[in-house]
């Protein structure tokens, strides 16, 4: 009796079934532990229910001699789902013990980051989480991963450093910011606005920044940010900035605010300085604990 040779046939659409369950599942397991992470971190680990955690993020600029050039107060209340920007002036007054008086940004020179950190701590009396340092190149691997920003730039930009080069050269009108042309943008300052001028185009170009993360998923936001998170110049981890990424774009747009460290300007032997209202300032925090309260 002969024997047949049977052959096999691979029955691919089987494969790809499998490979579709597998996938499936590995998602399903994926959520499930974002889902996990988020209650262990945000629900369980949160002892008062409306205390807000506070961030400090610096921006330097090299050409500057590594002032502390935009300095930024994130506070996120995690129960409200509000997030408020308080942008504090660099060249804010700050009073030592010793009654001398500088300014904000020198101290980032004096002392870098924690000598930065411990002066905004001690001029709005709360204590940060976390700090940030964005300088050129940290600010465009950023933006390099969150995209380019389509943007409208309201006037002509123009500026020459020390030697005579161009460094900023933007013209007005709507177009897709590059990273090196955002970061001169929030750089730029002229003779007509000045630093008010500065600090509104820092705002602006946040709003922008943020909307455009709400364009992707916060899962996505987060995995993006835990893969590529540089650690230089933070005191954060890739998984807590991945989580920050996340509440960035989980909260609605709207829960966003972002406000200006009140205060005026006054000038003192030929130099200006920001003098601030210590009566409104702590206004700005208590809507930082209660911001649900105050906006109904």
């Amino acid at each position: 009796m002969k024997k047949t040779n049977r052959r096999r046939t691979i029955r691919y659409d089987r494969i790809i079934v499998a490979l579709l369950i597998v996938s499936a599942i590995a998602i399903l397991i994926f959520l499930m532990a974002m889902k996990a992470y988020q209650y262990v971190t945000h629900d369980l680990l949160s002892n008062a229910p409306d205390a807000p955690e506070y961030y400090l993020m610096v921006g330097t600029d090299d050409q500057s001699g590594a002032h502390a050039d935009a300095v930024v107060v994130v506070a996120i209340n995690h129960q409200t789902q509000y997030i408020t920007f308080i942008s504090v002036p660099e060249n804010t007054q700050i009073s030592r013990d010793n009654k001398q008086q500088v300014l904000l940004k020198d101290t980032f020179i004096e002392g870098g980051i924690e000598e930065t950190k411990s002066a905004v701590e001690n001029l709005l009396h709360i204590r940060m989480k976390h700090f940030i340092v964005f300088d050129n190149t940290s600010f465009c691997a950023m933006m390099d991963k969150i995209g380019k920003i389509d943007f409208y730039v309201e006037k002509n930009m123009i500026h020459d450093d020390a030697d005579g080069n161009s460094d900023i050269y933007l013209f007005q009108g709507y177009q897709t910011l590059s990273p090196n042309n955002a970061f001169a943008y929030l750089r730029y300052i002229d003779n007509q606005d000045k630093e008010i001028g500065r600090w509104q185009r820092q705002e602006r170009l946040m709003k922008a920044i943020l909307s455009e993360m709400h364009n992707n998923s916060s899962l996505y936001n987060w995995g993006m940010v835990y893969h590529y998170w540089n650690t230089d110049g933070t005191s954060m981890t890739s998984s807590e900035a991945a989580s920050l990424a996340y509440d960035f774009t989980k909260f609605p747009l709207e829960n966003i605010t972002f406000v200006i460290l009140p205060g005026e300007i006054k000038e003192e032997n030929k130099k200006t300085y920001w003098q601030i209202n210590p009566i409104a300032v702590q206004k700005v925090i208590g809507l930082t604990l209660h911001q649900e309260e105050e906006t109904n």
